[in-house]
């Protein structure tokens, strides 16, 4: 893995996470990524060629909790505690 970080790679990436970084945060973050993925190529060289690949590090069949519709007696108390809210349902920021 050869990625080579430079301003452009970053503008993009700022665009993708909708962030505006000042010119001295985007040379720290260059940095930043640019040791980020050394390390990873790093990792990269380690030969795992002898171990059998893993989906899940947990082998065991967990025996989980059947799903319960269960009433819930202080809602109102719970509602009232919403810093904004539509009826009984909690309004958030909408997620682009």
């Amino acid at each position: 893995m050869n990625i080579h970080v430079d301003e452009k790679l970053l503008i993009h990436l700022e665009s993708l996470a909708k962030l505006e970084l000042k010119p001295k945060e985007r040379q720290k973050l260059m940095k930043d990524i640019a040791k980020i993925l050394d390390y990873m190529s790093l990792i990269d060289e380690v030969d795992v060629s002898e171990y059998e690949e893993m989906f899940t590090p947990v082998e065991d069949n967990l025996d989980l909790r059947t799903d319960e519709q269960m009433t819930f007696e202080h809602t109102d108390d719970l509602v009232a505690l919403f810093p904004d809210r539509e009826d009984k349902q909690l309004k958030v920021p909408k997620i682009y």
